[in-house]
């Protein structure tokens, strides 16, 4: 990708991907309490995911806007920063302890620990689908 997109371009693809993270967040959810039973809806709620989705990825979208500029080495910064960032979010799924205290139960981290890797891979695809759109 060599073009620049307009920051138009980048926030609609930010949108575009919060969106689709939103969808796939919100339906693996619903698969895992369906096939382990495990739920949590004072943590894990429709509302916190989706704004989970949204938020990091407008903040990605805004990141790239302005890193894209740097040109190849800017893109290249951005992809680290991302892979980076992605795998130190999985910290709290593994050893942080839940709001009222206990241990993290491991259906918990099954649960969440996925969609923090497609909000990653959202924002990886952010600059693919800014790309795409027209100005």
């Amino acid at each position: 990708m060599n073009t620049t997109t307009t920051f138009k371009q980048t926030f609609l693809a930010s949108l575009i991907a919060g969106a689709g993270t939103a969808v796939i967040c919100l339906t693996w959810r619903t698969v895992h309490e369906a096939v382990t039973g495990f739920s949590v809806p004072q943590i894990v709620h429709t509302t916190g995911i989706t704004m989970s989705s949204f938020l990091p990825l407008i903040v990605a979208g805004i990141i790239y806007y302005f890193v894209q500029k740097l040109g190849a080495k800017g893109r290249t910064g951005y992809i680290i920063g991302t892979v980076v960032l992605g795998l130190l979010s999985l910290w709290g799924t593994f050893n942080q302890p839940m709001p009222d205290g206990s241990a993290t139960p491991a259906a918990f981290t099954m649960l969440t620990l996925p969609m923090h890797f497609v909000s990653m891979a959202g924002a990886l695809l952010l600059p693919r689908i800014a790309a795409r759109l027209k100005a």
